[in-house]
């Protein structure tokens, strides 16, 4: 699951249900500023958040059986 792969799949996501402005400045581009804040900072806190959720589940359902 790379960063450019998952980003180009979130922006065609995103450009299907814009309309108007905020579609237009999708088309033009996400801008580096965004990108660079969604690589460095927003996908790896979402991926430990994930990391952390399949760990801590099955930690606390053997500690509840």
């Amino acid at each position: 699951m790379s960063f450019e792969i998952e980003h180009a799949k979130w922006i065609k996501w995103h450009l299907r249900r814009r309309m108007g402005e905020r579609k237009d400045a999708l088309k033009r581009g996400h801008g580096y500023g965004n990108q660079l804040f969604a690589e460095k900072i927003w996908w790896p806190l979402v991926n430990v958040i994930k990391l952390r959720r399949r760990c801590e589940i099955p930690e606390l359902i053997g500690i509840v059986t």
